[in-house]
């Protein structure tokens, strides 16, 4: 997040569904990674170092533009033209991000 606040800015405009939003998750409450709800939660790298097991979460690394998905995680098809304006939105504010999800489309 140090390097992209525009990228994390354009995270909270999702308003339309209801969900948590952390800008930046604290160590010490890291256990509200397994909340069952949708969230969009900054981390820093350091959480990295702490063994936290993320099965059923989608991990988006804005400093080095990498999406994880679990292999638990099954994502649907997104019909057209949904698919081709919500790539173009995404990539108003993250660039590389249309690349990473057109294997979903």
């Amino acid at each position: 997040l140090r390097n992209h606040p525009e990228r994390a800015i354009a995270a909270e405009c999702d308003s339309h569904r209801p969900h948590t939003f952390v800008p930046v998750l604290p160590e010490q409450l890291i256990e509200y990674l397994e909340s069952p709800t949708p969230y969009i939660m900054g981390l820093l790298h350091s959480v990295r170092n702490l063994n936290v097991e993320l099965d059923t979460t989608i991990v988006v690394d804005l400093d080095i533009g990498a999406v994880y998905i679990p292999p638990t995680v099954t994502l649907p098809l997104i019909p057209e033209p949904f698919a081709q304006r919500f790539i173009c939105s995404l990539q108003m504010v993250c660039p590389f991000i249309g690349l990473l999800l057109e294997r979903f489309v």
